[in-house]
């Protein structure tokens, strides 16, 4: 019994000598301030120049670039930005491309050789945007202050109430099942019908930010049409960290002011 109270005791002390504080792994966390950053929620109309709806002219113009900050997941407080737009009565494609690229170790290397070793990959600058997109109203959250989704109840004639998903920006897996979501860095896309002049809502809701400054860029842009065959890391520019970080991965040198530049002249797509 004797021998039970000091390992008892020991285990105290030990406790009580180390600061366990989980909250430092919380992408919401600030360390150096000890304190809890706040869930960024952005209303991209009131941008300088908003977001529209764009239509190819020898070559797509350049994409609307934002940024957000953490997600509080555990509070359920999410965060994210939404846009609007009036439907064409025809297609709208829409793309949003989260910081920064999802195999940085693809870049060219300062000598001008390739890095390819699925070890050496950067995660600490990746974010991760999950896209949804319905009629406006069907969205439940308010621009520029809480996010929301497109799902809805109703009370069915048995007067059971149900839900229902009205979100109508479907990707589909590598299986070819719909319903899927991008990872870590990855672009999003989905092409939606729609009705001349009725109102729509995008919502870019933010999953994860990078580790290395909790902000998370992202390019976007809503194209008049169809989507392309093929939406990959370099058919938006402008979602790379523009604050130069300088990362050494083994023998390698990433200067991460010009990774987009690298990734995609030459690709790797």
């Amino acid at each position: 019994m004797r021998h039970g109270f000091i390992l008892l005791a020991m285990l105290g002390l030990a406790l009580a000598a180390c600061d366990v504080n989980g909250l430092s792994v919380s992408q919401y966390w600030d360390d150096e301030n000890g304190e809890a950053m706040a869930s960024d929620v952005v209303d991209l109309m009131v941008a300088d120049d908003p977001p529209e709806v764009v239509e190819e002219d020898d070559g797509w113009p350049d994409p609307f670039v934002g940024e957000v900050g953490p997600v509080h997941w555990g509070s359920g407080l999410l965060g994210g930005a939404t846009a609007s737009f009036l439907g064409t009565g025809d297609d709208v494609c829409l793309i949003v491309d989260p910081q920064t690229i999802w195999r940085d170790d693809w870049a060219m290397g300062a000598d001008g050789h390739m890095n390819d070793s699925s070890t050496d990959n950067y995660l600490h600058d990746d974010g991760d945007i999950d896209l949804t997109a319905g009629l406006s109203a069907d969205y439940t959250g308010t621009p520029g202050q809480v996010m929301g989704s497109f799902e809805r109840t109703f009370v069915d004639p048995n007067g059971v109430e149900r839900s229902a998903d009205f979100n109508i920006c479907l990707m589909y897996d590598r299986y070819g099942l719909t319903g899927a979501s991008s990872g870590r860095a990855t672009p999003e896309w989905c092409a939606i019908a729609t009705e001349e002049g009725v109102s729509y809502t995008v919502a870019l809701t933010t999953y994860s930010v990078p580790y290395d400054d909790d902000r998370l860029r992202f390019a976007f842009q809503m194209r008049a049409g169809e989507c392309p065959l093929t939406v990959h890391e370099c058919t938006l520019r402008g979602d790379a960290d523009p604050v130069p970080v300088e990362v050494v991965v083994d023998d390698n040198t990433y200067d991460y002011d010009d990774m987009e530049e690298r990734y995609c002249e030459p690709r790797h797509l």
